[in-house]
């Protein structure tokens, strides 16, 4: 139930009906029981708010956006990737990330280096898009850990500067 107060501001009311029975089965009365749910009410919709900002900036990314596991695991993957590589999210979700580097012995060197300082910033790489060319990649990862400081994810922004090195090599 929303109700408008005196001040104009809305109170959210979680209310709970049970009728009072008679013995021959008629109803006596009703009673009721009202709580009040506007704190829980505005969080869910600051959430809901919230959420749909991040999904409209996701969504927008013109860099490839991409999570994995502490296993290295993709578990999650912006739109984006598809322009940049290819790929549409749902075909390499779940997927280890090493497959994509043309070397993945040095892309688990790379994983581990990034749980163990916590970030790579500016880190440039070859990855392999679906029609099987090689692309340089810049690459920002972060490393996620649990509140035991356990690793947990890594995070990270990849940006294809394959024209862009071609570009500084035509002016060399």
């Amino acid at each position: 139930v929303q109700l408008d107060s005196e001040i104009n501001q809305n109170i959210w009311l979680e209310v709970y009906l049970n009728p009072i029975f008679l013995a021959d089965g008629t109803i006596e009365e009703v009673s009721g029981i009202a709580r009040d749910i506007t704190a829980k009410k505005q969080a869910e919709m600051g959430l809901k708010e919230s959420e749909e900002k991040f999904r409209d900036i996701f969504e927008s990314f013109q860099d490839v956006y991409c999570r994995t596991n502490a296993k290295g695991e993709i578990i999650m993957m912006s739109p984006s990737v598809f322009t940049k590589t290819g790929y549409a999210p749902e075909e390499i979700m779940g997927q280890p990330i090493n497959v994509f580097f043309p070397d993945n012995l040095a892309s688990e060197k790379t994983l581990k280096m990034v749980f163990r300082l916590g970030t790579m910033a500016n880190f440039q790489t070859s990855l392999r898009v679906k029609s099987g060319e090689i692309r340089d990649f810049m690459l920002n990862m972060r490393a996620i850990y649990d509140d035991n400081g356990k690793p947990e994810a890594i995070e990270g922004v990849a940006r294809d500067i394959t024209d862009l090195k071609q570009s500084a090599r035509e002016l060399m």
